[in-house]
């Protein structure tokens, strides 16, 4: 009967017995990486091979328990949890100043050159203020809760 390790060393940088695809025997393998919680890739601590996981014979069973993957947050550069009343408050002054200069904004287009401090339209965001100019093609845009990098001069 082989020795098993305990489940609790079953993660990234635990050790586990493998087949050795350069061995061709099992041996003990330290673990490099896991998706869905099960073990993928393996380094042989014998002859320092690495290689995909391979159970060794005899285990019918799966080694690791599935794990429900979480989806990350999106992440913003702003948003109502994270400041974002203030983004709308200097986005709703920026709006009345828009209103009392009577300029209208532009309508986006990836292809457009745009300057700080301009007004554009988005078809999908909406109004927004063009906050800062990141060279060579991108800008910061504020809309109404967030602050959003965008495409622009793309030929």
């Amino acid at each position: 009967m082989a020795y098993t390790r305990p489940l609790a060393d079953i993660r990234v940088g635990g050790e586990i017995d493998a087949v050795c695809t350069r061995c061709r025997v099992i041996t003990i393998h330290r673990i490099v990486a896991m998706v869905d919680g099960q073990v993928r890739r393996v380094i042989c601590l014998s002859c320092d091979s690495q290689h995909n996981y391979h159970q060794p014979p005899g285990e019918k069973r799966q080694i690791t328990e599935k794990v429900k993957r979480v989806a990350k947050d999106m992440k913003k550069t702003s948003s109502f949890s994270a400041g974002g009343g203030r983004v709308f408050a200097m986005w709703m002054e920026s709006k009345q100043a828009l209103a009392d200069s009577g300029a209208s904004p532009r309508a986006y287009n990836i292809k457009d050159l745009f300057e700080a401090g301009q007004a554009l339209n988005h078809p999908k965001f909406g109004l927004g203020f063009v906050q800062k100019i990141i060279p060579p093609n991108k800008m910061e845009v504020m809309f109404d809760n967030e602050i959003k990098t965008l495409a622009m001069n793309v030929s």
